[in-house]
C-alpha cells in the first residue's frame, strides 16, 4: 500500500472540513424552518 502525499492529506482535511460547513448549514436551515412554522407545523389552516 502507497503512503498518501502531503497534498492528498490536506486536501483530504479540507474537504472534511467543508463537509462539517455544509451539514451545519442544513440543519441550521432545518432548525429555522421548524422554529418558524412553531406549533403550525402539524395544523397549516390553525
Amino acid at each position: 500500500m502507497r503512503e498518501d502525499h502531503e497534498l492528498h492529506r490536506r486536501r483530504r482535511g479540507r474537504n472534511l472540513g467543508v463537509l462539517a460547513v455544509l451539514v451545519a448549514f442544513v440543519f441550521l436551515l432545518f432548525w429555522v424552518t421548524v422554529v418558524k412554522m412553531g406549533t403550525h407545523a402539524g395544523n397549516p389552516w390553525g
